[in-house]
C-alpha cells in the first residue's frame, strides 16, 4: 500500500519485480532511470551463451594482455548474452548502503524495417554452457520468448535516420509525448520504363478527379508493386496534402490494399500526431535494452564487476560497436563508454592479507562475517537480501553480490586506496593486469594514450613456478605439504592452469 501511495502521490516509479522482460522493461527503465542520477556506483555481471572455443581460445600461461584479449575478442564476437544484471548502489551513510538489483533477459528480436534496416544477429550456443546455467536455474523459454530486444549503435543511427524520414522528430524517448509533426517532403521517385510512367499517370489522374470531388470521402487505389506505390505515394504528398493514404496489409494473402481519404486540417494535424506517435513508440521498443546501455554511459557513474573483462567486452560488442582487433583500440573505446571501472577480483588479489580467496563467493562469505555495512533492500529489490538466498550464477545476484563486495572493500581500505585500481581489470591466469586508463599525449596536441599494463606480482617478491602436478591437487594440498612459513613471510598462490602455478613469496616490511 505504501508504494503504491508513493507513485500516486509522489510519482515514484514502481517496479513490480527485479527479474525483468519485454513485459515489465518499460517500468524497469523508468526506476533505473529513477535511480542512477544519485547513486554511487553501479555493479554489472552477465550470463553468457558460451566462452570457450576450443583450446586455441583457452587462457596460457605465458600470455601477454595483447594476446589474452585476440583470444578474448573471438569469443565475445561468437557468443551471445542471455541475461544482464545491474545493481543500483548508494551510499546512505558511513554504515549503510541502499541496492536496487536487476537481472534483465536480453534477446534481439530480427529488424527488417527496409533494405537499409535489416538487423538480425547471430550468436553461438555452447552445450556445456547452455547445461552450466540450466543447472543453475537459468529459465531458457523465458530468455528466447521474454527477452528484451536489443541494437547495436549503428543500427539505432540507421533506426532513426528511417523514421526521421516520414517526419522531423519521432524520436522523442516518450512516445506519449510525442511533437507535432513537421511532415518532410520526400524526393520523387524516378521512373524511366515508359509503362510505369504511363500507370502512374493514370492512377494520379485518378486521383486528382477524387479530389476535386465534393462528395467521395474514399478513394481506393489500383493494385501497384512496391516500386509504383512508393512513386504515387510520393507525388500524392506533395500535390494532394489534404489527402491521407491508408495502408493496410491482408493477413493471409499478404497483399496491400491502398485507400485515400479525404480529411479536414484538423483531421489531417491529429492523424499526422498519432502517425508520429506510433512510429516514436516503435522506434523506443526497437532500441529495447539500448536505452539501459545509453543511460549507463551518460549517468557517468562507476562500473564494478568481478573478473569482469569479459563482461565489458561482451556489453560493447553486443550494444555498441564490433570489438576492434587491437587492444590499444579496445582501451580507447572502453574508456569512452565507461571512463571510470573497477574489478574486486583484481582488489582483493592485491589483498592477500585481507582475503585468502578471491573468488566471488568466497569474498561474499568473507565480507558476510565482518558486516562492515547495513544494506537496505526495499520491495520488490529485496529477494537477494532475504537470509540463505545464493542465487550465484544469476546475473542480478552475481550483480549484487560484486557491488556488496566492493562497498566492503571501501569500508576495510578507503576510498583512496581503492581509488588507486580504477580502470584495471583482473587477468585470469596472467602474471599481468590489464590498465584501461588513458594518459596524456607525449605532446601538447596529441591525443590520450593506453596506460601501460603494469604486473600482478608485487615487487620484491620471489616467484617459482610449479608445474606437471595431479590435477587433482588444490591450494589447500600445497600449504599441507610445504613448511609453514615464518609470520613476516607472506605466500601467494597464483595459478596457471590445473597442473601448474606461479608460487610467490614476500618479506612484509615490519
Amino acid at each position: 500500500f505504501f508504494r503504491v501511495f508513493l507513485a500516486v502521490v509522489f510519482s515514484w516509479p514502481v517496479c513490480s519485480e527485479m527479474d525483468v522482460d519485454c513485459e515489465n522493461f518499460e517500468e524497469a527503465l523508468t526506476m533505473l532511470n529513477k535511480v542512477l542520477p544519485n547513486s554511487t556506483f553501479v555493479a554489472m555481471d552477465l550470463e553468457l551463451t558460451g566462452i570457450n572455443l576450443g583450446r586455441f581460445t583457452e587462457h596460457k600461461t605465458g600470455d601477454t594482455p595483447t594476446e589474452r584479449y585476440r583470444r578474448m575478442r573471438q569469443v565475445a564476437s561468437a557468443y551471445g548474452i542471455i541475461q544482464v544484471g545491474l545493481s543500483v548502489f548508494q551510499r546512505i551513510s558511513e554504515e549503510s548502503i541502499q541496492a536496487w538489483p536487476f537481472n534483465f533477459f536480453v534477446f534481439p528480436r530480427s529488424i527488417k524495417e527496409s533494405v537499409h534496416c535489416d538487423f538480425s544477429p547471430q550468436f553461438l550456443l555452447d552445450a556445456d554452457g547452455i547445461q552450466f546455467n540450466r543447472s543453475h536455474g537459468m529459465d531458457f523459454g523465458r530468455w528466447i520468448s521474454k527477452g528484451v530486444t536489443y541494437v547495436n549503435d549503428a543500427m539505432e543511427k540507421k533506426l532513426r535516420r528511417y523514421f526521421q524520414s516520414f517526419n522531423s522528430s519521432p524520436s522523442t524517448e516518450n512516445p506519449s509525448e510525442a511533437p507535432t509533426p513537421t511532415v518532410k517532403k520526400r524526393e520523387r521517385v524516378q521512373l524511366e520504363r515508359e509503362s510505369d510512367i504511363k500507370t502512374v499517370n493514370e492512377v494520379m489522374a485518378g486521383v486528382a478527379l477524387f479530389a476535386e470531388d465534393p462528395v467521395l470521402r474514399e478513394h481506393r487505389l489500383r493494385d501497384l508493386n512496391p516500386f509504383l506505390a512508393a512513386a504515387v505515394h510520393v507525388l500524392c504528398e506533395e500535390l494532394h496534402p489534404e489527402l491521407f493514404m491508408n495502408v493496410s496489409t491482408d493477413p493471409k494473402t499478404k497483399r496491400r490494399t491502398r485507400v485515400l481519404i479525404k480529411l479536414s486540417k484538423e483531421e489531417l494535424r491529429k492523424r499526422e500526431e498519432d502517425s508520429a506517435r506510433e512510429k516514436a513508440q516503435k522506434l523506443h521498443s526497437m532500441l529495447g535494452f539500448r536505452h539501459v546501455f545509453n543511460a549507463l554511459r551518460s549517468c557517468g557513474k562507476p562500473i564494478v564487476v568481478h573478473n569482469g573483462l569479459y563482461d565489458f567486452m561482451f556489453v560493447a560488442n553486443s550494444f555498441h560497436k564490433e570489438l576492434p582487433e587491437d587492444l590499444s583500440d579496445f582501451k580507447v573505446l572502453l574508456t569512452t563508454l565507461f571512463p571510470e571501472k573497477y574489478d574486486t577480483k583484481l582488489i582483493a588479489s592485491h589483498s592477500r592479507e585481507r582475503y585468502e580467496n578471491t573468488a566471488l563467493c568466497d569474498l561474499a562469505k568473507i565480507l558476510e562475517e565482518r558486516k562492515h555495512l547495513q544494506v537496505k533492500c526495499e520491495p520488490p529489490f529485496d529477494r537477494y537480501c532475504t537470509e540463505g538466498c545464493a542465487a550465484f550464477h544469476e546475473a542480478g545476484y552475481d550483480a549484487y553480490i560484486t557491488g556488496l563486495v566492493f562497498a566492503h572493500q571501501i569500508a576495510e581500505a578507503g576510498w583512496p586506496a581503492i581509488k588507486g585500481f580504477a580502470n584495471r581489470l583482473h587477468l585470469m591466469r596472467c602474471l599481468w593486469q590489464l590498465h584501461t586508463g588513458l594518459r596524456e599525449g607525449s605532446a601538447p596536441g596529441l591525443p590520450p594514450q593506453p596506460e601501460n599494463d603494469p604486473p600482478m606480482v608485487d615487487p620484491g617478491c620471489v616467484v617459482w613456478w610449479l608445474h606437471s602436478f595431479a590435477r587433482e591437487l588444490r591450494t589447500e594440498d600445497f600449504r599441507e605439504f610445504l613448511p609453514k612459513p615464518p609470520p613476516e613471510l607472506r605466500i601467494f598462490y597464483r595459478w596457471c592452469d590445473e597442473t601448474s602455478l606461479f608460487l610467490e613469496a614476500k618479506v612484509e616490511a615490519k
